[in-house]
Parts: C-alpha cells; sequence; structure tokens
C-alpha cells in the first residue's frame, strides 16, 4: 500500500481498510500527513483501529522531514533554517488546532459554571494559558515565508510605539531617519518592535513601582549604513536579571504573568528575515535591544 492510498483509506467505511492504513502509515506518513491522521483519532469509533491510528500518530510526531534542498542555491545555514522553520510550523500548528479551540471552550464554561469566575484563580489560569497560545500563534507567524512590502520604517516605529504606551506610562523618545524607506516585512518587524518597545517600558514601570520617581524613560533610535538598517531601544530599567544568552530561551521570563516567548519571537522573526536581534546592558543602565537586517531592494 502506497502513502497515498493510505491516506485515502482513513476514510474508508471499512474498518479493515483505515486499521491496514493507519498500519501502513506508521512506516509512510510525513510530518504534513499528522492533520489527517489527528482528523481520523477524532472520527474514529472503532476501539481497535483507534489504538492503531494512536500509533500512527505517535511514529509520524517523531519524524521531521528534511527537505532536499538544492546546493548550488541553498548553502548548509539557509537549509538548517528553513527546516527549522518547518519545525516550528508544524508544531506550533498541532498545539493551535488540537488544543487552542479547546480553550475556548473551557473557558466558556468556566465563566457559566465558576462563582465570581471573572475574579477567581480559575479566570488568571485560563488567562495565562490563552496568552501562551497567543504567543504560540506569533511564533508560528514569525516563521512563515514573508510578506515583502516596501513602506516607512519611521512610521511603523511610530505605529507601534503609540500602542505599547497607550496610557502614556512612559516618556519614549524617537529619534532617526524620516522618512527612511524599507523593502521588508512589515509584519516580522512588527513583531520584533512591539517586543522591544513593550519589554523596555515595563522594565521601565518596574523599577518605578511603589516609588515617587519620574516616569520611565525610553530612546528609540534608527537608521542605516550601507549594508544593513537597524533599529535600537535603550530603556532605564533595573538592566538585565540573566545573561542575554539565555534570555532568548522559550519560556524565559523574569515577570510574572509572562509566558516568555517575546524574545525568541523577535529573534524567529529576524532570522526569517535574515537578521539578528540583540539584547545587552546599557551603559548608562537598563538594557539594549537591538535589531538589524540586511538592505534589500
Amino acid at each position: 500500500m502506497t502513502r497515498e492510498q493510505a491516506l485515502s483509506k482513513l476514510l474508508s467505511d471499512s474498518s479493515h481498510d483505515r486499521f491496514h492504513a493507519a498500519r501502513a502509515l506508521m512506516k509512510l506518513a510525513r510530518p504534513e500527513d499528522l492533520q489527517p491522521l489527528l482528523k481520523a483519532r477524532h472520527a474514529e469509533r472503532d476501539s481497535y483501529v483507534l489504538k492503531q491510528i494512536e500509533v500512527a500518530i505517535a511514529s509520524c510526531s517523531k519524524r521531521v522531514t528534511v527537505l532536499e534542498m538544492d546546493d548550488d542555491d541553498q548553502d548548509e545555514d539557509e537549509s538548517l533554517s528553513r527546516v527549522k522553520a518547518d519545525a516550528i510550523e508544524w508544531i506550533s500548528g498541532i498545539l493551535l488546532h488540537e488544543i487552542g479551540s479547546k480553550l475556548g471552550l473551557i473557558a466558556l464554561s468556566a465563566s457559566r459554571e465558576v462563582p465570581n469566575f471573572v475574579d477567581s484563580k480559575t479566570a488568571r489560569h485560563v488567562r495565562n494559558l490563552q496568552s501562551i497560545f497567543d504567543a504560540i500563534e506569533q511564533l508560528r507567524s514569525a516563521s512563515i515565508k514573508p510578506s515583502i512590502e516596501r513602506f516607512d520604517l519611521a512610521e511603523l516605529i511610530d505605529e507601534v510605539a503609540s500602542v505599547e504606551n497607550e496610557g502614556n506610562v512612559a516618556d519614549i523618545s524617537l529619534v532617526g531617519m524620516r522618512p527612511l524607506l524599507v523593502t521588508s516585512s512589515r509584519h516580522l518587524l512588527q513583531l520584533a518592535l512591539c517586543n522591544g518597545l513593550r519589554n523596555g517600558i515595563e522594565a521601565g514601570v518596574i523599577k518605578r513601582q511603589g516609588g515617587r520617581e519620574s516616569a520611565a524613560h525610553l530612546v528609540v533610535t534608527w537608521g542605516k549604513t550601507d549594508r544593513e538598517f537597524w533599529v535600537s531601544v535603550v530603556d532605564d530599567g533595573p538592566g538585565l536579571a540573566r545573561s542575554a544568552a539565555t534570555s532568548f530561551g522559550i519560556g524565559k521570563s523574569t515577570k510574572a504573568g509572562h509566558a516568555g516567548f517575546g524574545l525568541a519571537i523577535a529573534m524567529r522573526a529576524l532570522e526569517t528575515l535574515g537578521g539578528e536581534v540583540s539584547l545587552s546592558p546599557s551603559p548608562g543602565g537598563g538594557a539594549k535591544y537591538e535589531i538589524r537586517w540586511g538592505i534589500t531592494e
């Protein structure tokens, strides 16, 4: 039985055919076949067939297919980056499809069944879990092949600063070339900029909690060289609580209630653009967040 035949027979009216299809897919399935297998598991009512589908899913989940790439056009780093992006897309897609929708049902049921749900610990835990799924969706979108367009980087920075600083909780100085036209992915740069501004604002606010100091202050600068564009965000917060290298791991956060995906999302977004993100102590205290990516015309 071929892979195509097995996928087709997963939909058969015959439990015998479905069983042998799942058994064949244990060896033949590719990562992209996981969704059909998951749908088949959801629809299956024969416990004997269901067990075989579960085995096929477990087997398929262990595989990540490394796409064959033309050595003349792709170097080793590009190949590894593509595989990493495919893996993130695959895994996050499974999580969002299989668990994300059920989370909404849990929240709805809890709101009806738990007294004073809005102020309850249950509501807080549900919100935290929902924030993690929002972060997974952002991580996924940061790995997808970008849509390239021409736009004004200064205008994008203005928009992000306005949204992230709603309520004017921080004093933000914006200094850079106006206009600065770039040809890149507006969406991916927005993901990275949102993270940099949000972290800087929160760092300054945290430092001042309980005190009477002036508002948190950030300096955002941007520009270009003959080879690349760059944006820098310098805050006056408490500085880095851990080494910059470990801050980019998924789940790494020193802030209560944070999923710890922010820097990982920003790094993935810039990697997708062929750029980089750095985090370092600021000479005047606080931290410096910087993104750089190459010029393409």
